[in-house]
Order: structure tokens, then C-alpha cells, then sequence
């Protein structure tokens, strides 16, 4: 079998599912990925899905024998990760996952705040032009209530209310934050016993009544309840 074969394998033994978040406007039909790109992927879920710890070391000879890759593809996909701050290398001494900090916490939920707000304005804004948001809102409904759902459904209930209201550079800012986001859920969800009927139907709820100023305090008090639970679980690098 062929290295690429190897960890191809590898990655789609872990049980995970593509990235929740994509870009806006990506084709449907894709090129093929690099090694160094599938590689990336494979840690970056890792990550993001909170299996490799903030500050934890990455064991390079674990992850090479498990891929069965060299470590040139390996040290190309450390690169990639460094750049989205997801990594923190050290020459000479190896690579970390990169610790998480109550500013950047901070920041990202304020972000967030300001970013999902604002959606709820434009759903209301694209319903009084005609747009039957109710009838997408009524698949959501439909979604929340179905009994195979995990974290992966609470990320994209928030992307759908974005992709909703129907602004593409607000929705690349959100794009942007993926990253964070996912880091944080991870955390969350951990430690929660909350499910994603319990934390979203209330902000669905009035939604599908027009009671848009209700929702936004919905949304206001879900992130200031998922930051609560993520200051007093997480171990921060500051």
C-alpha cells in the first residue's frame, strides 16, 4: 500500500466528519488534496476536536508510525498549522499545540457576539423584503428535534443562521473564527450536559414567532453561558 493510501486510511479510521465550517462560495467539485494537505487535516481535526490538548507536545514519532508517512510531509503540515495559530514550534525542541488565553477568549466570544447579532437583524431584514425565512428556520426545527445529533450540529445551527442572512462578508468573518470556535466547543461540550435541543431552541423559539429582539437575547445569554462553562474548565496558557 502506498504512503499516501496509508494515511489516508488512517484518517478516515478516526470516525470524523470535514471540517463544519467551509468558505463561502467553494466549488462543489474539488481537486484533489496533497499529502501535505490531507496530513494537515488529520491533525488539524485532532485539534480542533480537543483529542490533542492545548499545550500538549505532539509526539512526532507517534503520528508518523500511525500515518506511516516521513517526516517531510510532517514538518510541511506543522508549517501550515503555524500559520493558522494552531501550533507553536520551537527549533530544536519540537512542536506544541498552542495554549488557548483568556484575551484570546475574550476576543473571539465578543466577536462572535457581534457577528451572530447581527445575522438575527439581517434574517428579519431579508424576511420584510419576502424572503420566506420561515420555511428554513422550519428545517432547523425539524433538525433540532432529531435524535442523531452531536456538537457538530451546534456549530452549524449557528453557520446556518448565518448563511441565513444572506451577507458573505459577514460570513467570512465567521469563517474566519472557525477555527477559535471549534477549539472552544470542544472545551465546552466536554464538561456540558446540556444538549443541543436544550441550548438552541431557545433561540430558534422566537425566531419562529418574528420575535427577533428575543432572539438576540437568546443568543446573547447562550455565548455568555458557553464562556462561563469554558473559563472554569480550561487550562489557560496566561
Amino acid at each position: 500500500m502506498s504512503t499516501r493510501s496509508k494515511a489516508t486510511r488512517a484518517i478516515g479510521n478516526r470516525n470524523g466528519s470535514p471540517p463544519a465550517v467551509e468558505a463561502p462560495g467553494a466549488s462543489r467539485f474539488k481537486k484533489p488534496k496533497s499529502f501535505v494537505e490531507t496530513v494537515a487535516d488529520y491533525l488539524r481535526e485532532s485539534i480542533l476536536r480537543g483529542e490533542m490538548k492545548p499545550g500538549e507536545k505532539i509526539n512526532q514519532n507517534k503520528v508518523l508510525e500511525g500515518l506511516g508517512i516521513s517526516s517531510i510531509p510532517f514538518r510541511e503540515a506543522l508549517r501550515l498549522l503555524e500559520k493558522e495559530g494552531l501550533i507553536v514550534s520551537r527549533s530544536g525542541k519540537g512542536s506544541w499545540v498552542a495554549g488557548i488565553s483568556h484575551k484570546d477568549l475574550e476576543e473571539t466570544f465578543e466577536m462572535r457576539e457581534m457577528i451572530e447579532v447581527f445575522a438575527l437583524e439581517l434574517i428579519g431584514k431579508r424576511e420584510a423584503e419576502g424572503i420566506n425565512v420561515k420555511e428554513k428556520l422550519g428545517s432547523l426545527f425539524r433538525a433540532v428535534h432529531s435524535d442523531n445529533i452531536g456538537p457538530e450540529f451546534c456549530l452549524d445551527f449557528h453557520l446556518n443562521l448565518i448563511q441565513l442572512a444572506d451577507n458573505s462578508k459577514l460570513l467570512n468573518l465567521y469563517v474566519g473564527l472557525s477555527n477559535n470556535i471549534r477549539r472552544y466547543q470542544s472545551i465546552s461540550y466536554a464538561v456540558s450536559s446540556h444538549s443541543c435541543i436544550e441550548e438552541h431552541l431557545p433561540i430558534l423559539s422566537p425566531l419562529l414567532a418574528g420575535d427577533y429582539e428575543g432572539a438576540k437575547l437568546a443568543v446573547r445569554r447562550h455565548l455568555s453561558e458557553l464562556k462561563s462553562s469554558i473559563l472554569e474548565s480550561a487550562e489557560f496558557s496566561d
